[in-house]
């Protein structure tokens, strides 16, 4: 082993020989009660003749090809790497705050699921209860029923979300809770899926890598760490035939600027991390389309399988789900949303104007009928106008807090 040393009677120390062609470490023969009886039982070196152990060339060509490829759920992603992400490969999604990172990896979650493929997920970042009801959402319950335990169906909705968990192989761990370290989820996500394709999702990169510092001393460079943890990452994958996909944050210069030209370059952008260059297989990038609530623009910056691409997602925030949208769909989300936009304001207004104009309405279904419009999009302006403090309901009824109302 390059760099390792004896220590001698005095307390120095020399470096390590090794006897040569006989085979045998010149400190201490080889004991077959070692774990690994290849490497010297003191200084740790590799005893010459074990390379006889690595796997040659004519096993490494015979199992070209023959890694299943497990598709992640989203078809452009799928297509550039040419029918899926084979195992013992490293996906990196990058993106800024909100960008959807971790509801993309709970929606690929819930569709490998589907297909019954192992599938792990660590929580380290984000809420491990606010993953588990992105899951609940995409097998149809409501999230308000979930998050609500005065919702008249949150016991009925947790039972539903608790029979799928357990009728499905998923393997989901609350790593902070927990204590785990992603070493522990892997063997264990590949200890349950035996010789069966299994995928880890990890929440998030940096996170993960603050853990790592606390845990192991890590170093005092930042981007060493990060790239630490990358290198850990990508050598758990192989070890354990997973294909493992990490969320990121990107550097504040990918998002912040409105001018493009002043944005960082996507594949420089990730987050004190020179090492995704290197230790990804895939790098993506998810960005919000401007203007566009729940829409968001994906580049695949880096991929060894196959060409990079881009495609746009649509996210649907009832069921927590993806789908893949072309510009003209955003387009014409966007115009119905600022439609959408308009008439909210117009009733707002026309909600103000006749509480203004009508002193002493004491119930809300008395504002609705002063007020033009449907009754029930009335009626929830008021509730959101109440929320927001701009009507209150006093003793002589609903009145407008001065300084508000023209802010509508």
């Amino acid at each position: 082993m390059i760099g390792a040393t004896h220590e001698k009677s005095n307390g120095q120390t020399e470096p390590a020989r090794y006897a040569g062609p006989i085979g045998k470490c010149i400190c201490k023969p080889p004991s077959p009660a070692l774990a690994d009886p290849t490497r010297c039982a003191k200084c740790g070196g590799r005893v010459p003749g074990s390379y006889a152990r690595w796997k040659t060339v004519r096993e490494q060509v015979t199992k070209l090809g023959t890694r299943t490829r497990v598709p992640l759920g989203l078809a452009a992603l799928d297509t550039a790497t040419r029918g899926g992400v084979p195992l013992a490969k490293l996906v990196v999604v990058g993106g800024g705050p909100g960008a959807g990172k971790t509801s993309l990896q709970a929606a690929q979650t819930s569709s490998l699921l589907a297909r019954g493929v192992h599938t792990g997920f660590g929580c380290w970042d984000e809420d491990s209860d606010s993953v588990l009801i992105r899951l609940g959402q995409n097998i149809g319950l409501d999230r308000g029923a979930l998050e609500d335990v005065e919702h008249r169906d949150h016991e009925a909705s947790k039972e539903k979300l608790i029979a799928w968990s357990e009728s499905v192989p998923l393997l989901h761990v609350d790593a902070l809770a927990e204590r785990a370290s992603i070493e522990d989820i892997a063997i264990e996500l590949r200890h349950r899926a035996g010789t069966e394709p299994a995928v880890l999702f990890v929440d998030s990169l940096q996170t993960l890598a603050r853990r790592f510092e606390v845990a192991d001393g890590g170093h005092a460079d930042r981007r060493l760490t990060i790239d630490s943890v990358l290198d850990e990452l990508r050598g758990l994958a192989r070890r354990h035939d997973l294909v493992i996909e990490v969320t990121s944050e990107l550097a504040r210069g990918a998002y912040r600027s409105k001018v493009a030209a002043e944005r960082t370059e996507p594949l420089a952008s990730f987050k004190e991390s020179g090492g995704i260059e290197y230790e990804a297989d895939v790098a993506l990038v998810m960005s919000s389309v401007k203007g566009v609530s729940n829409a968001f623009d994906v580049a695949i910056v880096k991929n060894r399988l196959g060409p990079r691409a881009e495609f746009r997602l649509r996210l649907d925030s009832e069921t927590a789900s993806f789908t893949e949208c072309s510009s003209d769909d955003v387009v014409e989300a966007a115009m119905h949303e600022a439609a959408h936009d308009r008439k909210a304001q117009a009733t707002r207004r026309r909600v103000i104007e006749a509480i203004n104009s009508h002193p002493g309405l004491k119930s809300k279904n008395a504002v609705a009928a002063a007020t033009s419009g449907r009754k029930e999009n009335i009626l929830g302006t008021i509730d959101i106008l109440i929320a927001e403090g701009v009507v209150i309901k006093g003793e002589r009824g609903f009145y407008v807090v001065d300084g508000k109302g023209g802010s509508t």
